[in-house]
């Protein structure tokens, strides 16, 4: 059930906590779940039942729980009222641990043939198999044409956040972009046309993304990382050794690009292709990851100049990401830093995977010995919320309250009657403090605009339980659950269908979460290698920790 939920309900099972037994409470039969109590929860979740409003997933979590509990005759039910609902992942019913001791009973292959058969039902309306068609460097009108329409079609039904662009009329835009489209001499340029339409909702999670077969034409660069400070474009690393032999450093500054100068390339090639949910958002993705990106091999003719007004035309090349990651520094999704006076510093850098939790874990000794704590969040772009929670519990005393969520409800026969589209609104996770381990000294956390999704989901928790500061800049402004499907020439999209807010429906997509106090790297800063926010947290962090 676990997975299945967290699938469907970003972190809720790990945000669950255990509750107080409400009549009507589908979370308190979750945590019971969690806790290991399966017929405490197969009693609460039939409690509930009477009284909530239950979805097909929270019926097919029922007969886990009564599956676990050894009521055959329950969790049959409970599973017919979860396909009748809609219930129609066929793999997750076949290798779900939960539902182990009904496979060997004869009403198991009814329940499978019924799945079976509502899941080949939803794939011919929403599977968009004859959309996905294979690469080739040139498609059809007609494919093109009909790869604008499903996206068009997925993002009017899906798309959280059309009251963010109020300006924009969706069917205008794509009467707009159908010449366009018609006129893509390749399917390269067929999907600058999708990425230039995609830009115009400014969402970060609700993206294009062009077929693999494009990927080294597109997505190649030099290695070097970039940005915007203080309205310059500067260099902020080197990645690729041979670059710095030859000469380049952090602190440079880019003055132009190909002989245009780096603004006006900017506008003109990068920010009119850029998903972004907030204008530093935007910054990052323009001036950052896409500025220097083109076709691998090819060069890029770079003006730069020094801290002492020393201009130089430099040129490099574009490689692909694989072989810029053999000369890189592996990359770990954790990485502790012990400052002076005992404080850690814990480099967070992704909750992608659960290798995060698991480090963070097996250094636990260390970790419960500083002092005080400096989480770094600032390059951390997302992944699984829960692997975030899993960490953040190590460090309360109390249950916390995670995000608040809400996805588009839409009813036909409402639209039928004259109603306005509805929400569907859930209510807020939380998140129990580990009960074996705690760490209660001083914790600081460091965010910016490259902080984002699951990174802003536990920033938000953090908030919450005010737990400490949050130094740095305002973060990316983006999380939810994206809807992937397939389009035309092998390439994809994804549109965000999930709405977050604070738990007292504060919204931070579209604006960010704020920081307690803000520090900016300066270009001064830059060049002579300070990192201030990391100061003013260690700072904080000390002032705490001698109380």
């Amino acid at each position: 059930m676990t997975r299945v939920r967290s699938l469907l309900v970003a972190g809720l099972l790990v945000a669950a906590g255990a509750l107080a037994e409400e009549p009507c409470s589908i979370a308190a039969a979750l945590a019971a779940y969690t806790a290991g109590d399966y017929p405490r929860a197969a009693d609460l979740f039939e409690r509930a039942r009477g009284c909530a409003r239950f979805e097909a997933t929270d019926h097919y979590n029922a007969a886990c729980a009564q599956a676990l509990a050894g009521r055959a005759d329950a969790a049959f039910a409970s599973l017919q009222r979860a396909v009748a609902l809609g219930w129609a992942n066929v793999e997750h019913l076949g290798g779900d641990p939960d539902l182990a001791s009904l496979r060997a009973d004869p009403r198991w292959a009814s329940v499978v043939r019924a799945t079976e058969t509502l899941a080949a039902s939803d794939r011919r309306i929403w599977g968009g198999a004859a959309f996905e068609t294979p690469y080739r460097d040139e498609l059809s009108e007609a494919e093109r044409i009909a790869g604008l329409a499903r996206y068009w079609a997925e993002v009017r039904s899906n798309f959280a956040f059309f009251d963010q662009v109020p300006e924009l009329d969706w069917d205008a835009a794509f009467l707009e972009t159908l010449p366009r489209v018609r006129a893509a001499a390749s399917t390269a340029d067929y999907y600058r046309v999708l990425q230039a339409l995609n830009a115009r909702l400014r969402d970060g999670h609700t993206n294009v993304y062009p077929p693999e077969e494009l990927w080294e034409r597109v997505y190649s660069k030099p290695g070097l990382r970039t940005a915007r400070v203080e309205g310059r474009v500067l260099v902020t690393r080197v990645i690729d050794p041979a670059l710095a032999e030859a000469g380049l450093e952090p602190g440079l500054e880019i003055l132009a690009i190909d002989g245009e100068p780096v603004e006006a390339y900017a506008e003109r090639a990068i920010r009119p292709y850029q998903a972004a949910s907030t204008p530093q958002d935007l910054e990052v993705r323009v001036y950052g990851y896409a500025l220097l990106a083109g076709a691998s091999g090819t060069p890029v003719d770079l003006e730069v100049e020094n801290a002492a007004g020393e201009r130089r035309s430099v040129r490099v090349a574009r490689t692909t990401q694989e072989e810029l990651a053999k000369v890189a520094p592996p990359f770990r999704p954790i990485e502790l830093t012990t400052l002076g006076d005992g404080i850690l510093r814990v480099d967070l850098r992704s909750f992608d995977t659960s290798a995060v939790v698991e480090e963070w874990l097996a250094r636990w000794s260390e970790i419960a010995a500083a002092k005080g704590l400096i989480l770094d969040l600032r390059d951390n772009g997302g992944g699984n919320s829960g692997h975030g929670y899993r960490i953040l519990a190590t460090l309360l005393d109390r249950p916390v309250a995670t995000s608040v969520w809400r996805t588009r409800l839409y009813r036909p026969s409402f639209r039928a009657w004259g109603n306005a589209e509805g929400w569907h609104v859930a209510g807020e996770g939380r998140i129990e403090p580990d009960a074996e381990r705690r760490f209660g000294g001083p914790v600081a956390v460091l965010i910016g605009p490259r902080t984002y999704s699951a990174a802003e989901d536990f920033a938000v928790a953090f908030d919450v339980a005010e737990r400490g500061p949050m130094i740095g800049e305002a973060t990316g402004g983006s999380t939810g659950q994206p809807l992937a499907f397939g389009l035309p020439g092998g390439g994809q999209a994804r549109v965000c269908s999930k709405r977050d807010t604070y738990p007292d429906g504060r919204e931070f997509v579209g604006v960010g979460v704020l920081p307690d106090r803000e520090v900016r790297t300066t270009v001064a800063d830059l060049r002579a290698g300070r990192d201030p926010v990391l100061e003013a947290a260690l700072e904080a962090v000390r002032a705490a920790a001698v109380r």
